[in-house]
């Protein structure tokens, strides 16, 4: 998901093309905007490697990928509408980042089945957590959660490729879907989680041209990992195993 700027942080681009024209060199705003469009426009590649490769969606853990993209996309559409109406989108944001961690969780627990029953366990324990602390403040940007979720991610990506050395369910490592997966997801999460646990701060305390440049790394890693998955879809092979 591309999620940008709002409310001094609003998810969309819109906000962030606004926010960019303030103070920033010529230069470096036509790359921010740049950044901010292709990532809201990243998503593409990924769904229609999908529609292309239909017959790929064969097994569980890349069904569950394929439900998270078309959410992502589904969110991203939700909050450019929202920031066109001057509507922060950050309840849609935070609830992406729910489903989201959900969704992972259970593509990691479908790939890993030893350790299956305890990913699911601690997951839904750490997502009845995040539900309960943002409940009552479902607009705003829980920095710290979300730097937990991507942790947890993290983690688990890690054990996907220690998992993956022990025993090597395939001989092509080039054309094994779920290793494309699994290194967007450790890309993504491993770069934003600094980002993640200081937005709020940053967001709060700067100028908006200077959150703006921070938060345009975030839409470089979302451009990469939404690269990789096309990647996983378009050159992968069904077999997950």
């Amino acid at each position: 998901m591309s999620t940008q700027i709002s409310t001094r942080m609003h998810p969309h681009p819109a906000h962030q093309c606004v926010l960019l024209e303030s103070h920033l060199p010529y230069k470096i705003m036509t790359i921010g905007k740049t950044l901010i469009y292709l990532s809201y426009f990243s998503v593409l590649a990924p769904l229609i490697a999908a529609l292309i490769k239909r017959k790929f969606w064969g097994s569980a853990p890349m069904r569950v990928m394929s439900i998270l993209l078309v959410l992502s996309a589904a969110s991203d559409v939700s909050s450019y509408i929202m920031a066109k109406m001057h509507i922060s989108s950050l309840p849609i944001v935070n609830t992406y980042l729910l489903v989201s961690f959900a969704l992972l969780t259970v593509f990691y627990a479908a790939l890993t089945k030893k350790y299956q029953s305890v990913i699911l366990l601690v997951g839904s324990i750490l997502l009845f957590y995040f539900i309960i602390t943002s409940f009552d403040n479902w607009g705003s940007f829980r920095s710290i959660n979300t730097a937990i979720q991507s942790a947890a991610l993290i983690f688990l990506a890690v054990l996907f490729y220690i998992n993956f050395y022990k025993h090597q369910p395939t001989d092509n490592l080039l054309r094994f879907a779920p290793m494309w997966f699994n290194s967007g997801i450790f890309f993504y999460y491993s770069f934003n989680l600094f980002l993640f646990l200081i937005a709020n701060y940053v967001f709060e305390n700067t100028m908006a041209d200077v959150a703006t440049t921070f938060w345009g790394f975030h839409n470089l890693n979302n451009i990469v990992k939404n690269t990789l998955f096309a990647v996983a879809i378009y050159f992968g092979e069904e077999k997950t195993e």
